[in-house]
């Protein structure tokens, strides 16, 4: 398929231009076909059903594997992003002594997961961000303190938009002997991502964003050089080595260790679905039809004189995968002759009403690559306060 059929996959866009999909993607037709058929398979089947449907399961771990260049056996299914940050936090087993760099401001559930362990006597130590939501290995040299044990920091901000350069920082990590934590839900399936090349020990991401899934369905990954440092933070009968019925304690290894109890297969379905159409779409075609979008809704920001926060430009190219970003205005103008005005958490463009994500101090976008704003029928959308 060329990169723009799969906007047929998407019956959102009968109806309205969606520029929301940096807080949840909208269900493809693939996604509801997949948990339409399991569910008919269920009420005709029962327990027939199942063992076909774990089955994909697995193939949905090993896409997985393959987008973030893990294997299989790294890659654990839970139920969100916080669960997977809060098995690696909970399961190194940090103490007194131990200190914990995470760059500030950023979304709760990388902050909490570590913050929680203050109550046993871990030090979270606070890398302030720029105003741009910008940070590097600059600022966690300075903030490295004796006793740091991790990094933990999300790939994207979540109000800005700025990428942090992981390769960097994971080399940063190597050097000084820090594990590497990553929460990637704000950039995965849309951000090319290597763990290995980036030297990441741990990373999770909810699939319902760029990962086109739905919620209730998260990734979580363990490398093989750190799974021996995670403890279980909880167990169920299918973390064991040996057949649970036996009653005889014995956990497997890998990252599957972390799944205590029966899979959510309709979250499994919806991923692999999703991770589907990424695959066949190709990472470098979603990146380029995604920049080549938003540069022309930047063009006409610029157009208007209204300030885009996120940062962009030459020689900050990790930063410019426009995804997402802020802006600050006090007027608004849609082209090709209305002037609109929309209440807070929605944007009109034209005469289709869009969706997008409501901030207290600025408005969030982020421009699905399976959307139309070039080309025949171009609606030109400006986003306003």
């Amino acid at each position: 398929m060329n990169i723009h059929s799969y906007r047929n996959l998407f019956p959102i866009t009968e109806n309205k231009v969606y520029l929301s999909n940096s807080a949840s993607t909208p269900a493809s037709t693939r996604q509801v076909d997949a948990m339409a058929r399991f569910f008919q398979d269920w009420a005709m089947q029962g327990r027939e059903c199942v063992d076909y449907y774990m089955d994909q399961a697995e193939e949905a771990r090993g896409t997985v594997a393959d987008l973030i260049g893990a294997d299989c056996e790294e890659v654990a299914f839970v139920s969100n992003t916080s669960m997977g940050l809060n098995a690696v936090a909970q399961g190194l087993k940090l103490g007194p002594g131990d200190a914990v760099l995470v760059p500030v401001p950023d979304f709760p559930a990388n902050v909490f997961a570590w913050k929680n362990l203050e109550q046993d006597g871990v030090r979270i130590v606070e890398v302030p961000k720029r105003e741009d939501g910008r940070f590097g290995v600059e600022e966690l040299e300075k903030s490295l303190v004796p006793g740091a044990r991790v990094v933990a920091l999300s790939s994207v901000d979540f109000v800005t938009g700025f990428a942090a350069d992981l390769k960097a920082i994971g080399s940063f990590c190597r050097e000084k002997g820090l594990l590497f934590c990553v929460d990637a839900i704000q950039g995965l399936g849309v951000l090319p991502l290597d763990v290995r090349e980036c030297g990441i020990h741990f990373l999770s991401s909810g699939t319902y964003k760029w990962l086109l899934g739905q919620r209730g369905a998260a990734l979580l990954y363990v490398s093989e050089e750190a799974d021996h440092l995670v403890s279980l933070p909880w167990a169920g009968w299918r973390t064991m080595a040996v057949d649970g019925w036996e009653l005889h304690f014995s956990p497997k290894k890998g990252a599957r260790r972390l799944e205590p109890g029966s899979l959510d297969i309709m979250g499994a379905l919806a991923a692999k679905a999703g991770l589907d159409i990424i695959a066949e779409a190709g990472m470098a075609g979603i990146h380029t039809r995604i920049m080549d979008l938003t540069d022309m809704v930047k063009a006409e920001l610029d157009s208007r004189s209204l300030e885009v926060v996120s940062p962009w430009g030459p020689g900050n190219v990790p930063a410019l995968f426009p995804f997402l970003w802020t802006i600050r205005t006090r007027s608004c103008g849609i082209l090709p002759h209305a002037r609109f005005t929309a209440p807070p958490g929605w944007v009109w463009c034209a005469s289709r009403r869009t969706s997008t994500t409501t901030r207290p101090t600025s408005r969030r976008s982020s421009m699905p690559w399976t959307g139309r704003c070039n080309g025949r029928g171009t609606k030109t959308v400006i986003i306003i306060e």
